[in-house]
């Protein structure tokens, strides 16, 4: 009886157990379920010169293979809270290529534990050395992110801006398409040196629905490589059958994976998807659960982001003597990056990332209009950006390349604001410049609205009217007079503008304008010219009209004069205090004398001129030129 007894208590002991094991397994989050198996770590502190081990990355296809790693030593504080482990990779691949872009982030382990990811290089090496980002600050990366929507804002995209938008900021297109240039060297560029030695990876990056050529003139460094990148694998769920924005906030589906992503698998952050694609690539570090860390250095460096996570396939790889890199497709979402930082990028499985839908509608004059839908990502500082890089890819693509052109922005290219705001974008530009600068204005209102210091936005979809022309469809203004010299209040006086158009011949508009009733007697400046010149002189004397709510904003991007009106203003020489965007003439001269000596101001703005009439004539041509007319009202 004892015996029994005794052997059945272990048999009792083990089906408890398992009973237990159950339960838990039951009550389990799920996350934790689909973790798997996770390498142990091998602290920093611990790695040696002269160990041996193994890295993983994808060669070719989709599965990840070996290549062997000896550790070289170890470099402390290469940066504030950096260090890098110096490696030799071993293989015929590595041997053959040297560290290539898109190896970024492949996993590094050394008897059995994960030491960090291959993530730095020495452009023109002759052996293939590699620095290795250690895992432990790649485990630091946060887990926990913001919405980008509600970062920061100021600076924009654009980095000398500050504050809020000024009015005559949206008449430099040119010199926004040059900062919009520089903002995509910056980001897609050489990859800059790093604070200690080596520089990190290139990210191996794909383009497609884009011209090389505009691709080339942006971004130097990237151009070698568009002709090599492969179609995109689908498309986001843009359509160009209905507006964007126009159902619920477009995000990127994710793919119902049978198998998750592993370290050592291809990966992509996605930039652009649809008929345009951009994406940048790299390697799994490591998966804990739906927790996804890559690449081991950053991609952008934005913090908290929202990039689309895909799957990749390695087509082949390019041997380079200064950078040898893979040519990789992008496969299905797979969930969404939310972190860009010093240690590389982290993410989700399963998450969605919130996307921008973007629809264009191109005619070319004479021919049937064509229609694209893309998607972009979702962010107050790449969404302008991207809308300049992809709109004159699509222009570029499709139209000639060098020359005069014009690119007419038609009635009802919008961008859409909340629920039912938007920002009209009705414009023209013509001439060598006109892809370039009809791209950039369309940039340019969405950094003002992205970046806008008064309030959250998000802008919901992109919708643009394009009408491309091989000519440019401008005119100069040749001359401008009035009928008489002296005018009493409530008269009409007649204007009269010549007008150059490009290749047609002069013409002259003749314009009456009414002097209003109440205006004093005294000098009258007429001004005579295009959209930008007036802009700039509406505005002289102050900081410009400030917007004071997302709505002013609003109404003062929808009333902003456009390249092809003739616009007509009216100012005097009279002191005005600005409170808010509204000038306050006509003071008592007690008071307009305090104020001038700068005493109680009370740090409003002083206008020294005052607008008395403002007017506009549409035109079908880019209006250049100035004229000035001096006027004398009577009584």
């Amino acid at each position: 009886m004892d015996r029994r007894s005794s052997g059945r208590a272990p048999l009792l002991t083990v089906r408890t157990v398992l009973l237990c094991l159950a339960v838990l397994l039951a009550c389990a989050p799920a996350d934790l379920l689909a973790a798997g198996p996770a390498f142990e770590i091998l602290p920093y502190e611990q790695v040696r010169a002269g160990m041996r081990g193994e890295g993983r990355t994808v060669f070719k296809g989709t599965e990840p293979e070996s290549f062997e790693v000896e550790i070289l030593g170890t470099l402390d504080r290469i940066g504030p809270g950096q260090n890098m482990i110096l490696a030799r990779l071993i293989g015929p691949t590595v041997e053959r290529t040297g560290v290539m872009e898109g190896m970024s982030g492949s996993p590094v382990y050394v008897q059995g534990k994960i030491i960090g990811a291959v993530a730095y290089s020495w452009a023109f090496a002759r052996e293939p050395i590699a620095g290795i980002t250690p895992i432990e600050e790649m485990l630091a990366i946060p887990k926990d992110s913001e919405s980008p929507a509600s970062r920061g804002s100021g600076a924009g995209a654009l980095g000398s801006r500050r504050g809020a938008l000024r009015l005559p900021d949206l008449a430099a297109v040119g010199s926004a398409a040059a900062r919009f240039d520089a903002s995509l060297a910056h980001l897609f560029g050489a990859v800059p040196a790093s604070a200690g030695p080596g520089s990190p990876l290139g990210l191996a990056v794909s383009a497609s629905g884009l011209a090389g050529a505009w691709i080339g003139r942006r971004v130097p460094a990237l151009a070698a490589r568009i002709a090599l990148a492969p179609s995109p694998s689908g498309s986001g769920e843009a359509s160009a059958e209905s507006p964007p924005g126009s159902a619920q906030d477009a995000q990127v589906g994710v793919a119902e994976a049978e198998v998750p992503l592993r370290a050592g698998d291809a990966v992509g952050a996605q930039l652009a998807r649809g008929e345009i694609e951009l994406t940048a690539y790299g390697t799994v570090t490591r998966v804990e659960g739906p927790r996804v860390l890559a690449m081991g250095h950053p991609f952008l460096q934005l913090g908290a982001v929202d990039y689309p996570m895909t799957r990749a396939r390695v087509e082949t790889l390019f041997p380079s003597l200064a950078s040898s890199f893979k040519v990789v497709s992008s496969g299905p979402p797979v969930g969404a990056f939310h972190q860009d930082r010093a240690a590389g990028l982290a993410g989700r499985l399963g998450a969605r990332a919130r996307t921008l839908p973007v629809r264009i509608e191109l005619q070319h004059e004479g021919d049937a209009a064509r229609a694209f839908a893309y998607e972009i990502v979702d962010d107050p500082l790449l969404t302008p950006v991207l809308l300049y890089l992809t709109v004159g890819g699509i222009l570029t693509t499709t139209q000639r390349g060098p020359g005069d052109a014009s690119v007419e922005l038609r009635e009802g290219s919008v961008l859409l604001v909340g629920d039912e705001e938007r920002a009209e974008l009705a414009n023209l530009f013509a001439g060598p410049d006109a892809v370039a600068e009809a791209s950039a204005w369309v940039g340019l209102v969405a950094d003002a609205i992205l970046t806008n210091p008064l309030e959250p936005v998000r802008v919901k979809g992109v919708n643009l009217l394009l009408r491309y022309s091989d000519t440019a469809k401008s005119a100069r203004i040749t001359g401008a007079w009035a009928d008489r010299r002296q005018v009493r209040p409530g008269e009409h006086v007649v204007l009269t503008v010549g007008l150059l158009a490009n290749r047609e011949g002069e013409s002259l508009e003749t314009i009456p304008i009414e002097i209003p009733t109440e205006l004093a007697p005294g000098r009258l400046t007429i001004h005579v010219g295009d959209a930008r010149t007036l802009t700039r002189i509406e505005q002289s004397g102050a900081d410009g009209r400030m917007p004071l709510s997302l709505g002013h904003l609003l109404d003062l991007i929808n009333s902003f004069r456009r390249n092809q009106s003739l616009s007509i203003l009216g100012t005097r020489e009279e002191p005005s205090i600005l409170i808010g965007s509204e000038p306050f003439p006509n003071l008592p001269p007690s008071r307009a004398a305090l104020i001038l000596r700068g005493e109680g101001r009370g740090g409003f703005p002083i206008l020294r001129t005052r607008a008395i009439l403002d007017e506009t004539r549409d035109s079908d041509y880019e209006i250049e030129g100035y004229r000035r007319i001096e006027l004398e009202v009577v009584r």
